[in-house]
């Protein structure tokens, strides 16, 4: 379920249906929802929206399928697929529970790999803290590992960072890189200084929370907010005992955007190199000076564009030194300059042109 568009994954999906749809795309969009309910907003961008509930875990464990993919299956979506013949879009392998069906053999098939899920979910385990949920994430990967054979029944894949394309590229034919879209349309960067360093994403997440660990640690002599989605009870004890350290959870779009905008210095550490971090894209569009380690940047594109410190001797410095340097013209120059291959309209075209030309023009115009 893409909106609203809160974290990656549904960024990602939201703001490709956007610019395909400014492009002429009618898209028909599947969308898997618990919790979330239906969007007037998909359907201002969508030809039509179709809703399955997910089914538990409980009912999707498999020997064979990850819960993830035996999750989203549904008899509903396979009549909806077979009802036209248009290209098929598969977000992620979490998807792909029926792209093996025979019924859809003559169909041109692409799958959209937001990272390596298998090598994700693993990176997920190693720093997860509950041993049931570590267990989880372990058998997830194992799955989907098992289940890459799939990738072998699309007729293309759209890889969305370096790495991730050398990996593919190497297996696969007919790979074609597209990172991610994020909805920025140019660099917002507010010039000047603000007072705040910043460090945002899903607080629920293993990933985010070894980040914010780390962050936490730092003998920092400047204001730090962590803000975003369903902290922890531990994160949240242990933020109140820090005077320089203010927690922001689960803010609003609008003050999420206010907080990205105000921020002085974005902090982004990552002790996971899988993909590309939608974060970093929308700290280099709307916000000043962004921090990163070389997990969080290698091989993307976006190296230049952030200072880069890895220990937390190197990452306190840059802070202090960033916290106190304007963000001029010139730095949002540079920022424009650099930032130019990854637009969203650049990425709609190249799958629009891609789509023309891997499916000898048929049904081109629409996209399941």
């Amino acid at each position: 379920m893409p909106f609203p568009p809160d974290y990656g994954g549904a960024i990602d999906v939201y703001y490709k249906i956007k610019t395909l749809h400014a492009l002429g795309v009618k898209v028909i969009l599947h969308a898997f929802h618990y919790g979330r309910p239906p969007a007037q907003e998909l359907d201002a961008i969508c030809e039509q929206v179709y809703y399955y509930p997910r089914r538990s875990a409980w009912e999707s464990l498999s020997w064979k399928y990850p819960v993830m993919m035996k999750s989203r299956r549904d008899k509903q979506l396979m009549d909806n697929l077979l009802a036209d013949n248009h290209p098929i879009l598969f977000e992620g392998m979490h998807t792909c529970y029926y792209i093996g069906h025979a019924a859809l053999k003559d169909r041109f098939k692409i799958i959209r790999m937001h990272n390596l899920e298998w090598d994700y979910y693993y990176a997920l385990s190693q720093v997860e803290r509950k041993w049931w949920k570590e267990l989880f994430l372990r058998w997830e990967s194992a799955g989907l590992k098992s289940q890459e054979r799939l990738l072998q029944q699309a007729n293309a894949i759209l890889s969305i960072s370096p790495n991730d394309h050398a990996y593919l590229s190497e297996r696969y034919a007919q790979v074609e890189m597209v990172t991610a879209f994020h909805g920025n349309a140019q660099v917002t960067s507010t010039l000047g200084v603000g007072d705040y360093a910043l460090y945002h994403g899903n607080l629920s997440v293993p990933e985010n929370q070894e980040a914010v660990r780390f962050l936490l640690q730092l003998p920092l002599e400047v204001p730090l907010i962590i803000a975003g989605r369903d902290p922890d009870p531990a994160m949240v004890e242990v933020i109140e005992r820090l005077p320089h350290v203010q927690l922001e959870a689960n803010p609003s779009p609008a003050a999420m955007q206010q907080l990205l905008q105000g921020a002085q210095v974005h902090v982004m550490p990552t002790f996971q190199a899988t993909g590309l971090k939608l974060k970093v894209l929308n700290a280099l569009y709307q916000g000043r000076h962004v921090i990163a380690n070389t997990p969080m940047v290698a091989q993307t594109g976006l190296e230049t564009a952030c200072t880069v410190a890895d220990d937390p001797g190197a990452f306190t410095q840059a802070i202090h030194q960033k916290m106190q340097q304007p963000f001029t013209e010139a730095h949002r120059a540079e920022r424009e300059k650099l930032l130019q291959p990854f637009g969203d309209e650049e990425k709609g075209r190249r799958i629009v042109a891609f789509l023309k030309g891997k499916s000898n023009g048929e049904s081109a115009e629409k996209i399941s």
